[in-house]
């Protein structure tokens, strides 16, 4: 973060180019913009104790989950589109972290028909899952940047171990013969799978823990962090044309982390003197979505490819 006199003035990027702007927005990690970005150097009291203790208290954020993606060659038209199962002790020990003993299973095909050939199906199921247990298993780097295809990027897979990879593939073993014991021959229809931990969450977002959704409702963190944006904005105190957005400036997640974009821009027109007006244009056609073709038409039944897998 680039700060002149109190005042952010732009962002320096990890390759050295730099851009300069009137107003700097964060809506990255809570902790990796207070502490890192900014150095520690705006912090009150609140934001002191939530970023230096609360936030590595038990409970105060949202976990970490594993996500199965499983692509099937044939369609499964009798799966409920979405499903929460309550697993007992015996069924949970198969699911390496599983932090509640639940696992949500999703026929997202069966909404969104765009992802995936006809007459095929795509599952995508999750699980909250303790971030501490998958970094237990790895031996590699949690992030790992460099130069591909002329560009500093810091998502690329990283290598992790052994273990950690033995522990992926039994989680997509149980996951379907979960399934399978549900939906028989589900199994044997499986052509792709991927899977993702909490780390994978790190390496994409750089959430603390690979924290989903921040704060959790109703914990001693999240009522202090909305007593602080209520009380005096969605601001590091004392740095000038310098906002907090997303997840980490609200409660919550998900439709509440897209509206702090829009609490921003009140904050911002309250400190240029300018009346916040919100309106829709009518003269342009509404939006709609656009369906991009995927893959190849699916093999018959005889001939489906071994599953892929993804790591």
């Amino acid at each position: 973060m680039l700060v002149e006199d109190d005042r952010a003035v732009g962002v320096r990027l990890s390759d050295g180019r730099e851009f300069r702007a009137d107003i700097v927005v964060s809506a990255c990690d809570g902790r990796t913009t207070m502490l890192e970005l900014l150095k520690g150097r705006y912090l009150n009291k609140t934001y002191e104790r939530l970023y230096t203790r609360t936030i590595d208290e038990p409970g105060m954020l949202y976990p970490g989950y594993v996500s199965v993606f499983l692509g099937l060659g044939r369609p499964f038209p009798q799966g409920e589109p979405c499903t929460t199962y309550l697993l007992d002790e015996e069924e949970a020990a198969s699911f390496a972290g599983m932090g509640h003993p639940s696992m949500n299973v999703q026929f997202r095909s069966a909404h969104y028909p765009e992802l995936s050939p006809r007459d095929t199906s795509v599952v995508f199921v999750t699980y909250f899952s303790d971030t501490g247990v998958w970094r237990e298993l790895t031996d590699g780097p949690e992030q790992h940047s460099r130069v591909h295809k002329g560009e500093e990027v810091h998502t690329l897979a990283v290598r992790r171990g052994p273990a950690y990879y033995a522990a992926k593939r039994q989680v997509q073993r149980a996951v379907t013969e979960f399934l399978d014991r549900r939906f028989p021959g589900l199994a044997e229809s499986v052509v792709a799978r991927d899977t993702g931990t909490p780390l994978t969450q790190v390496r994409y977002t750089g959430n603390h823990n690979g924290t989903i959704a921040g704060w959790l409702p109703f914990m001693d963190g999240a009522e202090t962090l909305e007593k602080e944006v209520n009380r005096n904005g969605p601001v590091a105190p004392g740095l000038k044309d310098f906002y907090l957005s997303g997840t980490w400036s609200t409660i919550g997640g998900l439709i509440r982390a897209a509206a702090a974009g829009r609490h921003v821009t009140q904050f911002i027109c309250r400190d240029d003197g300018v009346e916040f007006t919100a309106d829709i244009d009518r003269t342009q056609p509404p939006p709609t979505q656009i369906v991009i073709p995927v893959g190849l038409p699916p093999a018959p039944d005889s001939t489906v490819p071994q599953p892929k897998e993804h790591e």
